[in-house]
């Protein structure tokens, strides 16, 4: 069973899986309200267990205040940083520094009343406080962006830093997040039509392991519920268990829909290799052309963004 429903003013989907009843909330990560719904579906709920959209590498969110304004690092770099970065293959980390600037001018545009992913800092307190257990159910944002890299081809890396450099000259306003969040499902369409391989490894291949991560919470809770008395009712499937799952609204729909498919363990494995593997690997000369081009122009880019930043 699939169900959009609305609770505390937020909507969500739910899903059965097994006994226990999952709900899937999707957030923007740069909007109050956001933040404010998470709060309150944790308090309504009280869930069994609190599932966020985060990696280890990102937990240092949890120990920041939701209710306090931080700027993100601009991400700022310099020729030395990106070359050094270059040399040592690391383009996930020029990727993470870009990420942080475009977070901070987002921050800056309108005025955000918290700091980006704050939702996740408000949720996880929640949890603590009526005793629900935490999980953080997404790959790792290195691992996610090594994947990314590798797997574009030459073209569809123009294009992605170019589209990366381009948002940097757009105003951003809280009409057009609200915009975005309404349309979103046609965003993602264009997206994997833009960008095929970074809409695979961004978003099909982590919504298939937060799904299964999912799911197999879910199996646990089921497996125990005979002989454990769990806390937290639901609404809706009175002295079963729940699980509220807290991810970005782009991995909603699709999370739903994948939660009763769960991933075997070799294919979750393959998820997790920081490599994406080509089925047509591309020759050494083709290789070497493709690296020197590509550093090129991604040095170039974050230079300009860093002078971009800077003034």
């Amino acid at each position: 069973m699939v169900e959009t429903i609305k609770l505390e003013g937020a909507e969500c989907i739910v899903i059965q899986v097994e006994s226990v009843c999952v709900y899937i909330f999707g957030t923007a990560h740069v909007c109050q309200k956001s933040v404010e719904d998470a709060e309150k579906l944790v308090n309504f709920l009280n869930p069994s267990v609190v599932f966020l959209e985060l990696c280890k590498e990102r937990a240092f969110l949890l120990d920041r205040d939701p209710r306090t304004p931080i700027v993100p690092n601009k991400g700022s770099i310099s020729w030395k940083m990106a070359l050094q970065h270059v040399r040592e293959g690391r383009m996930d980390l020029i990727l993470q520094h870009v990420i942080a600037a475009f977070y901070a001018k987002v921050s800056k545009d309108i005025e955000l009343e918290t700091f980006p992913g704050a939702e996740f800092a408000a949720a996880a307190a929640a949890a603590k406080a009526c005793g629900a257990g935490i999980c953080l159910g997404d790959r790792p944002v290195s691992i996610t962006l090594k994947r990314t890299w590798s797997a574009l081809s030459l073209w569809e890396k123009i294009k992605f830093l170019f589209s990366g450099l381009q948002s940097f000259f757009v105003k951003v306003d809280k009409e057009m997040i609200e915009s975005l969040m309404n349309g979103i499902d046609g965003m993602l369409e264009e997206f994997q039509a833009y960008l095929p391989s970074a809409s695979q490894t961004l978003l099909h291949e982590r919504n298939q392991i937060m799904a299964t991560d999912l799911h197999r919470i879910a199996h646990e809770l089921h497996r125990q519920q005979p002989s454990h008395a769990l806390q937290g009712g639901s609404s809706m499937f009175d002295s079963s268990p729940t699980v509220l799952a807290i991810v970005g609204k782009g991995h909603m729909t699709a999370m739903a829909s994948l939660i009763n498919s769960p991933l075997d363990h070799a294919a979750y494995k393959e998820l997790w290799n920081p490599v994406f593997i080509h089925q047509d690997r591309p020759s050494h000369c083709k290789k070497y052309v493709k690296t020197v081009t590509i550093s090129t122009i991604l040095v170039a880019c974050a230079v300009v963004i860093y002078r971009m930043l800077k003034s």
